[in-house]
């Protein structure tokens, strides 16, 4: 029978981190990061780090199969399901199985150090822009392994596990079912994230070319206004040599 297993704030939170990750992604790819547009890259990010912030705090205090409590495996727990998965002798899981638990473990890494090396390439230094970049390439790289991943369960089990995190429903008994779907947290979430959101978007100062986070005032640059005012701060520290030598 058909039991519910994925609450709606777990739910929530796949899509949206799925929409947020390619539209960031997008643009990214077809729009230089001196264009206005690539501040709308930076708006997803932070909105993808909050998403991520109230995932993990979802991980420990959330219904059954939200905890990370039950999909967290050792390293030989992976070994053993790869290894029975391709001898077709593994079992489907109700929770994410191994393999999946470490892809989501390294996402949800991942998009934390996306934004920290983001928000800190507004400092201007370089090594942030390449760490940004490996994070990226890694990230891209964990998505195509996880969507592999994906299509070989569906295979392996002819069970449909993006249609289990739409509608939150899988194959099992009764018993091992959610007692609720938390719709009223859900909703919680969505409105943070929402007001977060718009928050960013109110920060979005076209003709600077920047960005202001709310709460912490850190305010993002892009590559060719940074530029500018390194030239510009140069130019003003000539000037005074200058004065000071005629003087």
């Amino acid at each position: 029978m058909k039991i519910k297993v994925w609450d709606i704030p777990t739910r929530l939170f796949h899509w949206l981190l799925v929409f947020l990750f390619f539209s960031a992604f997008i643009v990214a790819k077809t729009v230089d990061d001196e264009n206005p547009i690539f501040l709308y890259h930076m708006v997803c990010g932070l909105i993808a780090g909050l998403l991520v912030l109230m995932r993990i705090f979802w991980g420990f205090f959330g219904s059954r199969y939200a905890l990370f409590s039950s999909f967290l495996y050792g390293p030989g727990a992976v070994l053993t399901y790869i290894r029975k998965a391709f001898g077709k002798t593994d079992e489907p899981y109700l929770q994410h199985n191994p393999g999946a638990s470490y892809a989501i473990f390294a996402m949800l890494t991942l998009v934390l150090a996306l934004v920290l090396s983001g928000v800190l390439m507004s400092t201007g230094a370089e090594i942030f822009e390449e760490m940004h970049k490996l994070f990226a390439f890694c990230m891209v790289l964990i998505v195509a392994v996880h969507i592999i991943g994906v299509a070989f369960y569906f295979i392996r089990h002819r069970e449909n596990i993006i249609f289990s995190m739409i509608d939150g429903n899988k194959h099992g008994r009764q018993e091992q079912g959610i007692a609720s779907t938390h719709p009223f947290v859900g909703m919680l979430f969505l409105l943070i994230a929402s007001i977060w959101a718009l928050s960013l978007l109110d920060g979005l100062d076209k003709q600077k070319a920047s960005l202001t986070i709310p709460l912490i005032g850190v305010q993002m640059q892009l590559e060719e206004e940074h530029q500018a005012d390194e030239h510009h701060e140069k130019s003003e520290q000539r000037e005074k040599k200058h004065d000071r030598d005629d003087d």
